[in-house]
């Protein structure tokens, strides 16, 4: 689930850093190690568009 977890979160911030932050919402919860423990983010059908 880790690497699953990191990947999800790595491409959040590729999109974050090609569109900006305001069609970016997320957040990330770490545990006591500095794991990711759950991102949340809402889905729009911008997400996947490619430009």
């Amino acid at each position: 689930m880790k690497g699953l977890m990191d990947k999800i979160f790595q491409k959040l911030q590729e999109y974050k850093q090609k569109n900006g932050l305001e069609h970016t919402h997320y957040s990330v919860k770490y545990d006591h190690q500095q794991a990711i423990q759950s991102i949340s983010f809402r889905l729009s059908f911008l997400l996947g568009t490619h430009t």
